[in-house]
């Protein structure tokens, strides 16, 4: 399972803790420190005296100073290299979790969950990448309305996208063309039958068996398709936004009206998705075989042959 970090794992205060601590650390603060406290451990052993008194008084200033300048003076700069890095660390995970994803699409045939996941992300990656370009220089709390928005957008899809890769598992293993050629021979076989027969009550259970399954099936082939189509609309959404932004970061049309246009189509796509997911949600678990149970049953009475 992919690590998933909690929303404030790299918050403001987290990050100072973790500044602090790395100045405290640092060389420049822990060996001065190291000589004021062995210069106490002497004074202790064998009496005070001034060279040891103004060894500790040395060391222990120069350590609090190292500590005042790595924690006050460079601590920007550290917190900065520290969200840094764990951005660094987060963009890698995602890039393999993405590319695992991509595998499990491809292990199982489903080229079309493939093309979709790879589409999607190419028009998140779009947006993101021209919203994170224009930070700099524009009102930065549109600018990260908009991306949290368009992660949003991306998020909901790889959920859809995972919902139709679990119903299109389970598909995979039933031989749908099997059940229809057995439904086509038993019918075959029922009519040379009379209605009593006992055979005949056998061989009705097993068709309606299969009919019940190949019902199962034409469902869950909807649902990938309805999944796969709102992922298409999320996609759709995303490349859109990203037009109306660049229009708007132009100047083409009037700021508050246009931004909130855009939002709100970001948050309705996403509204939308998450309907259909909610609604079609459970159908991942695949054909029920147990309707098969009476079809098992009647098969111990007696086993139909052609006759």
């Amino acid at each position: 399972m992919a690590h998933r970090e909690s929303r404030d794992e790299w918050n403001a205060g987290k990050v100072a803790r973790a500044v602090f601590w790395e100045a405290v650390q640092h060389p420049t603060t822990l060996y001065p420190a190291a000589v004021s406290v062995l210069c106490g451990v002497y004074m202790s052993a064998f009496g005070v005296s001034a060279g040891p008194i103004k060894g500790a008084l040395a060391g222990a200033f120069a350590s609090l100073g190292s500590w005042v300048f790595h924690y006050f003076v460079r601590g920007e700069k550290l917190a900065a290299r520290m969200v840094q890095k764990q951005l660094a660390a987060r963009e890698d995970r995602a890039t393999k979790d993405f590319e695992a994803e991509l595998a499990r699409f491809a292990s199982i045939g489903f080229a079309e969950g493939r093309q979709a996941l790879l589409e999607l992300r190419e028009a998140f990656e779009k947006l993101d990448g021209y919203l994170r370009r224009q930070g700099a220089n524009r009102d930065h709390g549109t600018i990260v309305r908009f991306q949290m928005l368009a992660a949003d957008c991306y998020r909901e899809g790889q959920v859809l996208l995972r919902q139709a890769r679990d119903i299109q598992t389970a598909l995979v293993h039933v031989d749908a063309a099997k059940l229809v050629g057995e439904i086509t021979s038993w019918e075959r076989q029922l009519q040379r039958r009379t209605a009593d027969d006992a055979a005949a009550g056998a061989l009705r259970t097993r068709i309606e068996s299969h009919r019940r399954r190949l019902e199962q099936v034409r469902q869950r082939q909807g649902a990938v398709a309805e999944l796969l189509a709102e992922v298409e609309i999320l996609e759709a959404a995303l490349e859109t936004a990203y037009l109306e932004v660049v229009d708007l970061v132009g100047g083409k049309f009037t700021p508050v009206r246009t931004g909130e246009h855009t939002a709100a189509s970001l948050e309705n796509a996403v509204s939308a998705a998450r309907r259909v997911e909610d609604r079609l949600r459970g159908l991942e678990r695949g054909p029920d075989e147990a309707a098969d149970e009476a079809y098992l049953a009647a098969g111990k009475h007696q086993s139909p042959r052609d006759g």
